[in-house]
């Protein structure tokens, strides 16, 4: 399987909350996936990460969607980018790990097809409510995609089902590498926070063309309120929604490489030895561009 196994390692928690109690949305500058956080007391039960340079448990926040990607690695920009925003309370800021979302090998990604058709369903129930709303239809909306069992859920996150106590997916479930390079920058979405740490993994998840396209279509053309057609996002430009490449002004950039950091679990990427290997950033010339 292409991923990182996160999940039973003491980096990242799953948490205990289930995929139904997502909340996906489509706003004007990405796709969204907003993740229930519980109290500070209960912390045990949100999908958290324990960063290495903050000893402390940081709970995951929401995930967006941004096409195409706001980095780069190596000079290449890729079809899409998820970033996985953590709400860091004792700073008062955010911790963004990015995942760049690679089509060139066109082939579907099990997990992000997950989050796809959410999207999707947000997208078609939006179009039916405001046609109901102008009664054009009565009958109420009924689902495109049907709700996965249990049985299923585990095939794909590739958990035991039924655990009690642990969510049935797991966010750090898209995690192609342990490894990344990072910088202090700023939120690309609002409130656009100042002195966000960012982490970006130095090698891309894979994912099918026609997955891109699908997130495309429902972030580009939004439901029109006033006739319930397709719409334009107002806020794109040139086809998508990135923000642009900034100045890099006097932003350090660092890059933590298998020879600073050895994980517990092994690396499942089949092909890591030899392409990964040859690919892979130099601490002395950090490859993101941002």
């Amino acid at each position: 399987r292409p991923y990182y196994s996160l999940h039973s390692s003491s980096l990242c928690k799953r948490g205990a909350n289930h995929f139904d109690t997502v909340e996906f949305s489509i706003l004007p500058h990405s796709l969204r996936a907003k993740l229930r956080v519980p109290p500070d007391e209960e912390i045990s039960l949100a999908a958290r990460a324990d960063f290495s340079n903050l000893s402390e448990w940081v709970p995951a926040i929401y995930v967006d969607v941004k096409i195409p990607s706001e980095h780069y690695l190596k000079g290449k920009q890729y079809a899409a980018e998820m970033q996985i925003t953590h709400a860091w309370k004792k700073k008062d800021s955010f911790i963004n790990v990015s995942i760049l979302l690679d089509s060139t090998h066109d082939k579907p990604n099990p997990r992000v097809e997950e989050f796809v058709r959410e999207w999707e369903e947000t997208y078609y129930k939006t179009k039916h409510d405001c046609r109901q709303k102008y009664n054009t239809i009565k009958e109420d909306y009924q689902r495109t995609y049907p709700r996965r069992t249990p049985f299923e859920m585990a095939q794909i996150w590739d958990h035991p089902d039924d655990v009690p106590g642990k969510a049935d997916w797991d966010v750090y479930g898209f995690l192609p590498t342990p490894w990344y390079c990072g910088y202090r920058g700023t939120l690309t979405v609002p409130p656009c926070k100042v002195d966000v740490i960012w982490r970006v993994a130095d090698w891309p998840l894979t994912v099918s063309v026609e997955q891109v396209e699908r997130m495309r279509k429902v972030l580009l053309n939004p439901i029109v309120e006033e006739d319930c057609s397709e719409g334009r996002n107002e806020v794109a430009f040139e086809g998508g929604v990135n923000r642009p490449v900034q100045v890099q002004n006097d932003k350090r950039l660092w890059c933590c490489t298998r020879e600073n950091w050895k994980p517990k679990y092994r690396w499942i990427y089949e092909r890591f030895d030899d392409e990964y290997e040859s690919w892979r950033p130099k601490r002395e010339t950090p490859p993101i561009t941002y």
